[in-house]
């Protein structure tokens, strides 16, 4: 089984975060999604929930972390015998 824990080091309020890179948000991050961590979270599980198949909100999705936050893989690894 494979969990993905956030780092939420930050929490961006401005409609277009530019960081060193030059990343850009595409869409303005809506102020009740990042008023409070518990609206980051709310957001977070909308953008990743529903049905196989359905288009997510990946831009809505960035707009919920600073442009350097990383989404990294933790879990046990499954090992062959």
């Amino acid at each position: 089984m494979l969990f993905f824990t956030p780092l939420i080091s930050g929490i961006s309020t401005s409609a277009n975060v530019t960081s060193s890179a030059k990343v850009i948000d595409s869409i303005p991050a809506d102020a009740k999604d990042v008023a409070t961590m518990e609206g980051i979270l709310a957001a977070l599980y909308e953008v990743i929930s529903g049905p196989a198949g359905q288009r997510r909100n990946w831009d809505r999705m960035r707009t919920l972390f600073i442009p350097e936050a990383k989404l990294i893989p933790t879990g046990k690894r499954q090992t062959r015998r």
